[in-house]
């Protein structure tokens, strides 16, 4: 675990400390079942998962009140997974929240002993990633499906970056 400091000219000194993630879900269910519109359902599953998989909970503060929160949990290939993110107060500017994102994750990448970190940002984290200094490799690309009598029907389009994108291989193959 650590704790790293950062200087803000206008949020003053801010901390950075990492916890254990099992903190993250014993301490913050309330909030993440209410960022997240989770169930509770979701929310265990979700918990469970996280914990098994193993990580760290960071937490940013400015020594008055907690600022935000975000997991990096143990992915693939000796590879962290980002999520999670959280931003309790909305005083937090999104250069500031970059800037301490940035630091956390190298901390991180350095004590955890591994190669990268990857996630899966929607479309209100993916500005605040960018920022932060992660670039985006891939697009998740949504395959749509028709149904009709219980027999599924690939249509020639995906979705990704919130654009339709025809894809005329899916008729040939």
């Amino acid at each position: 675990m650590f704790e790293e400091y950062y200087q803000c000219a206008i949020h003053g000194n801010i901390k950075i400390k990492s916890h254990d993630i099992n903190f993250f879900f014993s301490n913050y269910k309330k909030k993440y079942m209410q960022v997240f519109k989770a169930s509770d359902k979701k929310f265990l599953s979700n918990k469970v998962l996280k914990e098994n998989r193993g990580g760290l909970f960071i937490e940013i503060s400015n020594f008055k009140e907690i600022l935000a929160v975000f997991t990096l949990s143990v992915g693939e290939n000796n590879f962290l997974e980002l999520g999670d993110i959280i931003k309790i107060k909305f005083k937090l500017s999104r250069s500031t929240f970059a800037k301490v994102l940035n630091i956390a994750c190298k901390k991180s990448l350095k004590i955890l002993q591994k190669n990268g970190i990857y996630g899966y940002p929607n479309p209100l984290a993916l500005q605040l990633e960018k920022e932060a200094g992660f670039k985006i490799h891939t697009y998740y690309k949504r395959k749509i499906y028709f149904t009709f009598l219980n027999i599924n029907f690939l249509l020639p389009f995906r979705i990704y970056n919130r654009k339709i994108n025809f894809n005329f291989k899916d008729l040939v193959n």
